[in-house]
């Protein structure tokens, strides 16, 4: 549904113009026509199966009240479909700050300790967002800076079981490069740690310049979120003290359980951390050195079940066995390796020599960190591509 400039809303707001399109929603900002002030109406596209979700936003909405969430201020009726009617944010959203700039040392204390502040009265609420990411945090413009506000709460989940929530087994729901292993593999068992893994991967990315999962290929994407491989926040800003150091290396662990169970507690740690006029930025030579990141292009494989892009939002990895009947693929690192073999071999078919050693160098990095069951057609690969590539 496609809403016009001029229309009215509740014989009150004023359709202004369209300025954002979501996974299954429209937003536009509207004039409210008694105070003059602009507000944001998030407007479901196709109800269908998404209106009990989106009733559910609106109804978990309205009991957040907080200086860091997005308000809340009325569910609206348009006829064919329903509206949430919100405060308008007049300002970038964090990714695109991030984007055109890096926040300088207290600029990242404010900004860090508001998104936690936030999240904190989600979780001690029993909410869990599921969605963390930059592009769902909005910057309001104040005459004392920017105030982190969060957005979207389209996916969030109560596991205080006071509003019934179902998340089908087996969905995955989110935004890779800012997902938790456990939501990766199954959205139904994300709870307040899995946001805590999110905030882990913005918080790093304030603090270090990048996002702490950055491979583009998807296969090498994964193995590092699940294994935990990323780079050390000291390799990439060297001034960090060792209290950040340590609250980004526990949000980010593959375990739930070793990381802090809650925004709450990353927030007590935060502050405690962040020192005003201690904060630590980034040099100009390491800014300098830093590129906008985008977020990883996830390619869909059937699994066994035959889920695939219809059913997925992240990559989907078969699992196969050894001829014992135990599994070989405990992790995405094999199915990788197999994956870059494959496309070493493709670009020697091609002649195209120097990208045919890239695809293997990527594919040696991995056997350095996995076992390769010996005689498998694997083990082979990397035998009669070493013998080709001279390497």
């Amino acid at each position: 549904m496609q809403l016009q400039h001029g229309t009215i809303i509740e014989q009150r707001y004023e359709v202004v113009v369209h300025i954002a399109t979501g996974g299954f929603a429209e937003v536009y900002r509207l004039r409210d026509l008694r105070t003059d002030r602009f507000v944001a109406l998030k407007v479901l596209r196709e109800p269908g199966s998404y209106l009990s979700r989106f009733r559910r936003e609106a109804r978990l909405l309205s009991g957040l009240k907080h200086p860091n969430l997005v308000r809340f201020i009325e569910l609206v009726d348009l006829g064919r479909t329903v509206g949430i009617l919100m405060d308008f944010v007049d300002g970038p959203t964090l990714r695109q700050l991030l984007r055109s700039e890096r926040p300088g040392p207290q600029d990242t204390m404010r900004l860090g300790e508001g998104i936690l502040s936030g999240m904190a009265v989600a979780h001690a609420a029993g909410l869990v967002h599921r969605d963390i990411k930059p592009s769902n945090i909005l910057l309001k413009r104040t005459s004392s800076g920017l105030i982190p506000q969060i957005a979207d709460f389209g996916l969030v989940k109560n596991v205080k079981g006071l509003d019934e929530v179902r998340t089908v087994t087996g969905t995955r729901l989110g935004t890779p490069g800012y997902m938790a292993p456990e939501q990766l593999r199954d959205a139904a068992r994300a709870d307040a740690r899995a946001d805590v893994f999110s905030l882990g991967c913005v918080l790093y990315e304030l603090l270090c310049g990048q996002r702490p999962f950055n491979d583009k290929n998807p296969m090498l994407y994964l193995y590092s979120v699940h294994t935990g491989d990323f780079p050390a926040p000291k390799e990439l800003n060297p001034s960090l003290p060792d209290e950040l150091v340590q609250l980004l290396n526990e949000s980010l662990q593959t375990k739930p359980g070793d990381r802090p169970s809650s925004a709450g507690v990353l927030l007590e740690r935060w502050q405690r951390a962040t020192v005003p006029g201690q904060m630590p930025a980034l040099n100009k030579m390491q800014r300098a050195a830093l590129t906008p990141v985008t977020a990883p292009t996830v390619t869909f494989f059937a699994d066994a079940r035959g889920a695939g892009p219809a059913d997925a939002d992240v990559s989907v990895v078969s699992s196969q066995e050894s001829p014992t009947g135990s599994s070989i693929f405990h992790d995405p690192a094999i199915h990788a390796a197999r994956v870059l073999c494959a496309q070493s071999w493709t670009a020697l078919a091609e002649d195209d020599v120097p990208s045919a050693k890239a695809y293997f160098s990527q594919a040696l990095e991995i056997r350095e960190k996995v076992e390769i069951l010996p005689g498998s057609s694997l083990e082979r690969d990397f035998e009669m591509l070493e013998a080709r590539l001279s390497l």
